[in-house]
């Protein structure tokens, strides 16, 4: 009996290992495909463009609105990040978006989806999936890559500037709605910030803790926002990657490695030129009003978790 097992297990350690090693490899790229069918929901996709390596793809009634929407992200990655991405292994979005195509009878409604692919692309990439409606598509592509752009910063990051980042908002709206903020900010610090102190400037945008106490409050996260991107839109070529080298230190440090310039210097340009936006024959507008108010609402309920369901 002992040399009949002996020979059972001679037999069993023999066995060869390619045609396991096959099995797993098609097991592999099953379950890759499987998971990809998951994310993306939608078996009408297919490719529609190719540049800079980014891939973005459409159902069939979304092609041309894909185009449009690929060259409005590379611009916009273009600008603020260069060719950096969120991931060495790349990334991945998937936005989809239902679109009542028949009202009566019966009414019907057509699921549309859009993948934005950054190569690589491998089973490790950073993906985001999102729902969409009144079809902004390169909005949202744009403001969810810069998600996965500052997460991979840090979490100084994310933390200073939280969630909801409007990257992709028009610079002269942007610029204008955090103008308004920063003039009718309440509070002591934000109050000497309009004033000219740029300590109260640092205190009321979170970077450092002021000279005097009461410090009172602070300027909502796209005011913040809006100081990073002058940062990098100063610095030029590289200023993505040298914020994120040196995010994990300070954040002083990191948008003043950004911008190449001290973070006095920076904080004065980038105050002096909210100021210079200012209104003179004319009260400030009451659509930025709504437009701040808005920002403020969206980003509380991002911060407390809702944004996820949008």
């Amino acid at each position: 009996m002992l040399a009949a097992l002996f020979t059972l297990a001679t037999k069993v350690g023999a066995q060869p290992t390619a045609p396991w090693r096959d099995s797993a490899l098609q097991l592999s790229a099953r379950i890759r495909a499987l998971r990809d069918s998951l994310l993306e929901g939608d078996s009408t996709v297919r490719e529609v463009a190719r540049r800079d390596g980014l891939v973005i793809g459409a159902s069939d009634r979304l092609t041309g609105a894909a185009a449009v929407a690929l060259a409005r992200f590379a611009e916009a990655r273009r600008r603020w990040f260069g060719g950096s991405l969120p991931s060495p292994d790349g990334f991945r979005i998937v936005l989809r978006s239902e679109k009542t195509v028949d009202e009566w009878p019966p009414r019907t409604r057509e699921l549309r989806t859009m993948v934005l692919a950054g190569l690589p692309d491998s089973g490790a990439s950073v993906r985001t999936q999102r729902n969409v409606g009144d079809d902004r598509f390169a909005e949202t592509l744009i403001d969810l890559y810069a998600e996965q752009m500052f997460a991979s910063a840090g979490p100084q990051v994310t933390k200073w500037i939280e969630q909801g980042a409007p990257v992709s908002l028009p610079e002269k709206e942007r610029r204008y709605i955090a103008m308004y903020a920063v003039v009718t900010g309440t509070g002591r610090a934000p109050r000497g910030c309009a004033a000219g102190n740029l300590s109260d400037c640092g205190d009321a945008l979170g970077l450092r803790p002021s000279s005097m106490p009461a410090r009172g409050g602070g300027y909502p996260a796209f005011v913040r926002v809006d100081l990073l991107l002058t940062a990098l839109e100063l610095g030029g070529p590289g200023a993505w990657e040298r914020l994120r080298g040196t995010a994990g230190t300070h954040l002083e440090l990191a948008l003043a490695a950004a911008a190449r310039l001290p973070i006095d210097s920076l904080l004065q340009r980038w105050r002096g030129d909210l100021l210079a936006l200012r209104p003179i024959d004319s009260p400030i507008q009451f659509k930025a009003v709504l437009l701040a108010v808005g920002w403020t609402a969206a980003m509380l309920l991002a911060v407390l978790g809702l944004a996820r369901w949008v």
